[in-house]
């Protein structure tokens, strides 16, 4: 790689084809002149009304006539092959947030969890009512809280009677 030296010619503005200025553009003006705008340029009459093209879309139906492949505006429910929206499980909604809530209460509302999260699952079974993954998700949470908040306490009441057993009596002692 060289260093452009002094015989090195650099590209004057515009000399590559497709650049520089826009055409019909002159010098900039001198310092502290104000720029020169040239006339605007003519676009000619609109068209009046009623002449030129047509609309895009062809003459909306009548008022009352349906539309054909009609598509439902913004925000409005969509009821397709399946209907409107089934029900949720109380029993499997309960469960989520007993779950949860298991989390801080130290496994009292997992309890609660589990029991429904059972009752959601075969409610939703038959198909009457939504909510399986509900259900099966506080289900999970329940049993995920459950199951070491039970085997602590099965630890502390071990470790309780443990001690109860190597105190000596004090009444079988004085005798």
């Amino acid at each position: 790689m060289t260093q452009p030296g002094p015989d090195d010619q650099q590209p004057t503005y515009g000399s590559q084809p497709g650049y520089g200025p826009p055409p019909g553009y002159g010098q900039p003006p001198a310092y502290g002149q104000p720029p020169a705008y040239g006339q605007p340029p003519a676009y000619g009459q609109p068209p009046a009304y009623g002449q030129g093209q047509p609309p895009a879309y062809g003459q909306p139906p009548a008022y009352g006539q349906p539309q054909p492949y009609a598509q439902p505006g913004y925000g409005q429910p969509v009821y397709g092959a399946y209907g409107p929206a089934q029900p949720t499980s109380t029993a499997a909604t309960v469960s989520l947030i007993c779950g949860i809530v298991g989390f801080f209460t130290c496994g009292v509302a997992s309890i609660v969890a589990v029991v429904s999260g059972h009752i959601g699952l075969r409610e939703t079974r038959s198909g009457q009512v939504a909510g399986n993954g509900s259900a099966m998700a506080g289900l999970i949470l329940g049993y995920l809280v459950l199951v070491p908040a039970v085997a602590v306490l099965v630890a502390f009441i071990l470790l309780w009677v443990g001690l109860i057993a190597s105190v000596p009596f004090i009444a079988s002692s004085t005798t």
